[in-house]
């Protein structure tokens, strides 16, 4: 783990380390708490190519993942993620939150000499997918959106007509 002043001095590190660079100065400097996030995650792949800026990942995956936090009176706790370069969003699941870093490490302690072997395996499955906004409606999908609000428009008029 490096400070942030290694960081910012290398110009590289970790998602934990860019995030501790990234929370370190302004939250001082602003006098807002900050926080370290450990947690999961998970990108999709774009359902349409970006107009502008980067394409993003080519498919979706998880993975263990770093950013800090600053808390905003009145927005409360908001998620900054350097690594990424975009704001903490649905994708970012929390598993562990400190003001020390240190403390939300995967594994931590001590122990004598000993042979150890971590694996860690994880993976993101679909199982249902509203339409979003970047991805339309088809032609066909959006004209029966509409017959189905011009019958349920009738529908109600019916019931509503005075004799």
């Amino acid at each position: 783990m490096q400070t942030p002043e290694e960081t910012l001095e290398r110009a590289c590190g970790s998602c934990r380390d860019c995030g501790l660079a990234a929370g370190a100065d302004p939250a001082r400097a602003s006098a807002l708490p900050r926080a370290s996030r450990r947690a999961i995650s998970i990108q999709l792949k774009a359902d349409v190519k970006p107009l502008d800026g980067p394409a993003g990942t080519d498919r979706d995956f998880t993975d263990l993942h770093a950013w800090a936090e600053a808390l905003h009176p009145g927005a409360g706790w908001i998620g900054f993620d350097p690594t990424s370069g975009l704001l903490a969003g649905e994708g970012h699941l929390p598993l562990a939150c400190t003001a020390d870093p240190g403390n939300a490490a995967p594994v931590i302690g001590y122990t004598d000499v000993c042979e150890t072997q971590f694996d860690v395996a994880m993976q993101v499955t679909r199982i249902h997918e509203d339409p979003r906004v970047t991805k339309p409606y088809t032609e066909a999908q959006w004209s029966a959106i509409q017959s189905l609000g011009a019958a349920r428009r009738r529908r109600s008029r019916r019931r509503t007509t005075c004799a």
